[in-house]
C-alpha cells in the first residue's frame, strides 16, 4: 500500500509541477493566446463543452469513426491481404496499384481523407484523428532526416527541405 502512495503522489508532484510549467509559459512567452492557452482557459472551454453536450458527441462520432475504420480493415483488408499472401498470381496483378499507394506520402493523404469528411455536418472530430495519424508516421532521426512520411532523405532546415 505505500508503493501505491508513492507512485500517486510522485505523479501528482509531476502533474503539478507540468501544469505550473504551462501556466508560467502561457503567462510569460510572447505568443497569442490561441497558440498557448493559459490551464484555466483550457479548463473553462471544456466545461463550456461538456455543459452544451458538444464534446461528447464530438467524441462519440470520433470513436465511431475509428470503430467503423477498424472494422472495415478487419473484414476487407485481411482477407484481401490473405488472397494476396496466398495467391501469387493475385500478388503480381495488384503489385502495381499496391505499389503507387504505399509511394504516397502520409501527409498526401489527409487533404484527400478530410475532403469527403468535409460535406458531412460532423465532420469536424475526424480532424484530431487525422492529425495524430499523420503525427504517427512522420518522425524526424537525431540528424533532423525524415525517417518516414515521405520525403525520405531530405534534410529539414527552418521551414524548407533541402536534398541530403
Amino acid at each position: 500500500m505505500e508503493r501505491y502512495w508513492e507512485v500517486t503522489s510522485t505523479w501528482f508532484v509531476i502533474l503539478a509541477a507540468s501544469i505550473a510549467v504551462w501556466s508560467l509559459a502561457a503567462a510569460t512567452l510572447p505568443v497569442p493566446d490561441y497558440f498557448l492557452p493559459p490551464p484555466s482557459a483550457v479548463l473553462s472551454a471544456f466545461a463550456e463543452l461538456m455543459t452544451k453536450g458538444m464534446l461528447p458527441t464530438f467524441i462519440g462520432e470520433s470513436l465511431r469513426r475509428i470503430l467503423i475504420a477498424a472494422l472495415l480493415g478487419l473484414f476487407v483488408g485481411v482477407p484481401l491481404g490473405l488472397l494476396l499472401g496466398i495467391s501469387r498470381g493475385t500478388a503480381d496483378f495488384a503489385y502495381p496499384v499496391l505499389n503507387f499507394f504505399q509511394s504516397v506520402s502520409g501527409i498526401a493523404w489527409l487533404p484527400l481523407m478530410l475532403m469527403p469528411l468535409l460535406v458531412c455536418a460532423a465532420a469536424p472530430p475526424a480532424a484530431p484523428v487525422a492529425a495524430a495519424d499523420f503525427a504517427d508516421e512522420t518522425d524526424f532521426d537525431v540528424s533532423g532526416r525524415l525517417t518516414q512520411g515521405g520525403a525520405v532523405g531530405s534534410r529539414v532546415t527552418g521551414t524548407s527541405r533541402a536534398p541530403a
